[in-house]
């Protein structure tokens, strides 16, 4: 199984994208099964030839030849999904940033992505979607692949007007040097407390109490795994702000299912590190 990630090379579509990453196997006997954890990012993957099945909190996904193109859109959520492959995958993930997928939807947030994971049909009927998959699979070169990506969706790209709102509240609610109450940060933004939580669901997918929990769990991972910044727990809980270590395990425990330690020895960095699984089954090595 390969893993390959792509940064955003146009200025503007750094503003609402993380990262893209591609995912191929080569196997029809390929399986695998993994917990992706809670993460700041809205991921859409746009998977060719598998029949998808969900069930809350798990997806099965699995090779059919006559399945056509199926996208799955991930909310954000303060549990672990897990996911099942079968067979030959051949997937591209568009990771967007906190709040970015609105810039290309033509419907409310709250209809195109519910629950843990759902089918995503927000581009089926945009002619530039089908030209788009039309030219994706036409290559296996990454790169050509990276740039299909970003013609089409700078061609659906549209700024709305909350967006300097949001990523100012992100922004806070993202400082844990300088933290805030969500009442202090509905003030620095001038919008009533009630009105703020509102909006900010709207458009980002859950409660800021509950962005703040996932976007302190990722700062604390990162730290950890992939900066490997710290090597003893104290010292990673003390960075993220965590009340203290109880705490820090506490929400560990909530957001993965695993204490920090067990956590930590079992998940696997993929794509150029910035994809963290916690692998339960594989058949194949990763590429």
């Amino acid at each position: 199984m390969k893993f390959e990630a792509r940064y955003p090379n146009h200025p503007l579509l750094k503003k609402y994208i993380q990262y893209y990453y591609f995912v191929k196997t080569d196997s029809p006997a390929h399986y695998s099964r993994y917990y992706s954890f809670p993460n700041t990012t809205m991921p859409v993957n746009i998977h060719r030839n598998v029949t998808v099945s969900i069930e809350k909190e798990k997806v099965q996904i699995r090779e059919s030849a006559a399945a056509g193109i199926t996208a799955i859109v991930n909310g954000m959520r303060e549990a672990p999904l897990q996911v099942e492959w079968n067979g030959n995958i051949d997937k591209l993930t568009i990771a967007f940033k906190p709040a970015g997928l609105n810039a290309f939807i033509n419907e409310p947030l709250q209809h195109a992505v519910r629950g843990f994971t759902n089918i995503f049909t927000g581009w089926d009927s945009l002619p530039e979607y089908q030209v788009f998959l039309q030219k994706l699979y036409t290559t296996a070169d990454i790169n050509k692949r990276t740039q299909t990506t970003e013609d089409f969706l700078l061609d659906i790209c549209r700024p709305y007007e909350k967006e300097p709102l949001l990523y100012t509240a992100i922004d806070i609610l993202g400082d844990f040097t300088n933290e805030k109450t969500i009442s202090e940060t509905a003030a620095v933004l001038n919008i009533a407390e009630r009105s703020f939580n509102r909006l900010f669901k709207n458009y980002v997918g859950i409660a800021p109490v509950g962005y703040r929990k996932i976007a302190r769990f990722r700062q604390s991972l990162e730290n950890k795994v992939i900066k490997e910044k710290f090597k003893r727990l104290t010292d990673i809980s003390y960075e993220s702000n965590y009340y203290d270590q109880a705490y820090y395990i506490k929400m560990y425990k909530k957001l993965t299912g695993k204490s920090p330690k067990n956590l930590y020895k079992a998940i696997a960095k993929l794509a150029d590190d910035n994809v963290i699984f916690e692998f339960l089954e594989k058949t194949i090595d990763f590429g």
